[in-house]
């Protein structure tokens, strides 16, 4: 139920108008041991992505992320917009937060948004979200095929 909450709290960010951003925070800090490259999240907010899903299998939450076409006409030999599929796992500890729900623990007060142990945030248009990990058990990697994800499981 907790990992469906999270998901949960991913919705707000698809959207077809706004590009994802991401922001890797706490670079003073070793991130968790499976998590995206700095060129990895460049390449993805140079890239022009939109969210466009949010779906689970599992403890596994893939975010899909759907590149805006550049031209403004489409024809049938008009390939289809390149796919990546951002792959976030909570681990023990790792946690997805908004402005309006920070998870209560003993170690936050309510208004310590993002929280500490702060990897990555999100944001589309005025939606945002945060990924935090304190003990990096969790997980975020990116991948062409969602298909070898699930497979694994």
């Amino acid at each position: 139920p907790e990992v469906e909450h999270f998901r949960t709290l991913l919705l707000p960010l698809v959207s077809n108008e706004h590009s994802i951003h991401l922001e890797r925070c706490s670079l003073d800090k070793k991130p968790p041991r499976k998590f995206m490259e700095d060129s990895e999240v460049a390449e993805i907010n140079e890239g022009n992505y939109c969210l466009s899903e949010v779906i689970r299998k599992g403890k596994l939450i893939a975010m899909v992320l759907v590149q805006k076409s550049t031209t403004t006409t489409t024809t049938a030999t008009t390939a289809n917009p390149a796919t990546k599929y951002l792959l976030v796992h909570m681990g023990m500890t790792g946690r997805i937060s908004t402005p309006s729900c920070v998870p209560q623990l003993e170690s936050l007060t309510v208004n310590d948004y993002p929280p500490p142990h702060t990897y990555l945030q999100f944001r589309s248009g005025t939606n945002e979200a945060s990924f935090s990990d304190p003990r990096k058990f969790g997980f975020i990697q990116v991948t062409d095929s969602l298909q070898d994800a699930w497979d694994g499981l």
